[in-house]
């Protein structure tokens, strides 16, 4: 079997088949459907205090504050500065995106007040109320949302927002739909503006002319939690966070399915459990190979998706450190902890670090659960060294014994002995090689024996 299927918890250590994961952890799947460890997560830079955010365009990363820079600051990280607020600090980024290659930013002030800033200068906001708290840019304008209400800026100009600018615009989308809770979120799904509550999603056809904007479609229970995992797909897909996992908006939209059919049902139990702690959550698409990821506290759960190969798997990186901050910078992917940021892979893309690998199949039983089978050995495809533990109890999957090593590939010589008498088994693998090391399949040599 490959592993095309990844980490997978809907059904129990015991009855979950062949080629699924039960745990599946800093590693990967490939577009062949083979196990691969990530890359480090290296420690590049640390900031002098008094900045926050993670944020980036085509030329720098950046973090934010008000001010000057500070004193030591990184010669390879960016500062963007933001207007003062008098009496006000910053508290928090909610959310961000690029208008012509300059940052729109939506900060939170420390009396939990917004404040919308474009180029580092606060906007000119001429409608009655807060200011939106989620952005997206979409046919000349940017949009925003806060409570009931779609905003968008002057058409061609990301600065002016009101009544007396071309085509800005408010839309009360309560008055249009039975909106029980605020607006929260922004998408682009196939050309359309996607706004978001945290239980309802609605797809409009939006203009540069607000007069021509429509509401083409409503899409009850599923909506989005954070703004800032929100991340379009290429020009066919959304993905972000729920209350109930990882959602789809293409999956729903096409077929109404419940929530067992989306691309994130294999690792609901897994995510929600992280969503009751709490944020903050990002999201990203790796740029080299499209995979999804979304940060949570100290976990980031890795979607590796390849149509042509059939390959849809989740799989999580635990780099050791919780999560402030996660972005896309040209081929490379940066994150912020605290004052530290560190780079997947480091500068040169290719760094491994000794961080252990786990991988855990399920109990297989060959189809025959309750016939005892003699396991006698495991062979393996395999770059690298691994460490090989079994299951011994079909009722604690957490206890295991070690039962040898391999060495890269084991089919041309001796594989692994084992000598155990069960009705199911299941193979562990762990690793701490620093280096771009590969489980390919595993093969369970036994004969079976008497039913139980």
């Amino acid at each position: 079997e490959d592993f095309s299927r990844g980490l997978d918890t809907r059904k129990s250590w015991l009855t979950s088949p062949a080629g699924n994961l039960r745990i599946a952890n800093n590693v990967h799947i490939t577009q062949g459907g083979e196990i691969e460890k990530r890359k480090a997560f290296v420690n590049q830079y640390t900031l002098p205090a008094g900045t926050i955010g993670l944020a980036a365009n085509t030329s720098s990363v950046f973090v934010l504050g008000n001010g000057p820079a500070p004193i030591g600051m990184p010669s390879g990280v960016g500062y963007h500065q933001l207007d003062d607020v008098p009496g006000r600090t910053l508290n928090s980024i909610l959310d961000w995106t690029l208008w012509n290659n300059s940052l729109f930013v939506v900060a939170e002030l420390d009396d939990s007040s917004v404040q919308n800033y474009f180029g580092g200068s606060l906007i000119d906001w001429q409608f009655e109320g807060d200011q939106g708290r989620a952005v997206e840019v979409l046919k000349s304008k940017v949009f925003s949302v806060r409570g009931f209400n779609l905003y968008s800026s002057e058409v061609l100009n990301a600065f002016n927002w009101g009544a007396p600018f071309t085509g800005s615009s408010v839309v009360q989308v309560g008055t249009q739909v039975n909106l029980r809770r605020g607006l929260v979120a922004l998408g682009v799904y196939q050309d359309k503006l996607v706004v978001m509550s945290v239980d309802s999603a609605y797809i409009w056809d939006v203009d540069p002319d607000p007069a021509l904007s429509r509401l083409i479609q409503t899409l009850p229970n599923i909506g989005c939690l954070d703004p800032r995992t929100v991340v379009t797909y290429g020009s066919y897909d959304v993905f972000f966070l729920s209350s109930s996992g990882v959602r789809s908006l293409q999956v729903r939209d096409q077929t109404e399915l419940a929530n067992s059919a989306d691309v994130g049902s294999p690792i609901d139990d897994l995510v929600v459990e992280k969503t009751r702690q709490g944020g903050p959550f990002f999201a990203i698409l790796e740029p080299v190979t499209n995979r999804y990821w979304l940060s949570a506290g100290d976990t980031i759960f890795v979607h590796s998706f390849f149509p042509g190969s059939d390959i849809s798997a989740w799989s999580t990186y635990t780099p050791g450190f919780p999560i402030d901050g996660m972005v896309a910078f040209r081929d490379s992917i940066w994150l912020r902890s605290g004052d530290d940021l560190f780079i997947y892979g480091g500068i040169s893309g290719d760094q491994y670090d000794n961080a252990q690998v786990d991988v855990a199949l399920p109990f297989l039983d060959a189809q025959q659960p309750a016939t005892v089978k003699k396991w006698s050995g495991i062979d393996c495809g395999a770059w690298g060294t691994w460490s090989v533990l079994q299951g011994i109890d079909i009722n604690n999957p957490d206890a295991t014994e070690p039962v040898g090593t391999l060495i890269n590939s084991t089919y041309d010589g001796l594989n692994i002995g084992l000598g155990l008498e069960s009705t199911h088994y299941s193979a562990i693998f762990s690793s701490t090689e620093a280096a771009r090391i590969r489980l390919f399949n595993v093969c369970l040599h036994y004969q079976s024996g008497e039913a139980a």
